[in-house]
């Protein structure tokens, strides 16, 4: 089957997952369309994901930054967070018949993971970045992708049971409208010293460790937080594939070209993983 008719065909099955972007109104599937009463319509690409933006947004996630993700995650790097994050769903949650919310997927390889171990689960992937859910899209078991203002979700009012925000922007009122009753949210945090090796490589003194307590405290304000893990350890990435590791994350923007070629002229680099993950329900 072509993407297309297979996307059709989870949309048609999930369709009570969302809400018009427009109108906010419950959606059906017609065809190869998502169509509401006041007959706003939205058509599936071709490659199976569908636009719900309402206007374009600028991003500066490139298509080879997603790609460059896609390899170093491919390496194992988020791994271990992977892992703990699925120990807090079957704890907290359950293992059957989940929907899991992925808000800002770049390009769908934590989603992918996840909803692989859950295997009666569907995962929606919701970014703004098209580039990023068109690489998504090479992954499309019981998964749907959507590009989407993931400041005004186009997912219908409790539809979810569990979201990830992962690295991505805290939105407490839309994550507690999306959530059913009993929903969680999983929150990932850049630890201190994340990827401190490659900040320490472009910048020197100024890759200092990064400050995440705000961060942590305006999570903590908003939820009742369930439980909290930290995962750290060290991935060695060879030569080969530091490229894409400093392609990969916004931490190498603001270093020089000459800061980045030395860095890939290293035989090794050892790099930190430093992730809070948080677990929580509406207070």
């Amino acid at each position: 089957m072509k993407k297309i008719d297979i996307a059709a065909e989870l949309y048609q099955k999930n369709a009570g997952l969302f809400r018009c972007p427009i109108c906010f109104e419950a959606v059906e599937v017609h065809e190869r369309s998502l169509v509401c009463p006041k007959q706003h319509s939205f058509d599936l690409a071709k490659k199976g994901y569908i636009h719900l933006l309402k206007k374009p947004m600028d991003s500066d996630y490139t298509k080879e930054m997603f790609q460059s993700r896609r390899a170093i995650y491919d390496l194992g790097l988020f791994q271990q967070v992977l892992d703990e994050m699925e120990v807090l769903i079957t704890t907290h949650v359950g293992e059957e018949e989940l929907s899991i919310l992925d808000i800002g997927c770049g390009e769908g390889s934590h989603l992918r993971q996840i909803v692989e171990k859950f295997q009666t689960s569907v995962g929606v992937g919701l970014d703004s970045s098209k580039e990023g859910i068109a690489l998504a899209t090479t992954q499309m078991d019981r998964l749907l992708w959507t590009v989407a203002n993931v400041e005004e979700l186009p997912i219908a009012t409790e539809s979810i049971d569990v979201v990830l925000n992962i690295f991505s922007p805290l939105n407490s009122r839309e994550f507690t409208r999306v959530l059913k009753p009993g929903g969680v949210i999983i929150k990932a945090i850049p630890g201190k010293r994340y990827l401190q090796e490659l900040r320490d490589a472009l910048y020197g003194e100024k890759g200092r460790s990064l400050d995440t307590a705000d961060a942590m405290t305006n999570y903590a304000k908003r939820f009742e937080v369930l439980e909290q893990r930290s995962v750290y350890q060290q991935i060695e990435v060879k030569r080969e594939h530091i490229p894409a590791l400093i392609d990969m994350t916004p931490a190498s923007w603001d270093a020089t070209d000459e800061k980045k070629q030395v860095l890939q002229s290293f035989e090794r680099l050892n790099v930190t993983v430093d992730v809070e993950l948080f677990i929580a329900k509406i207070n």
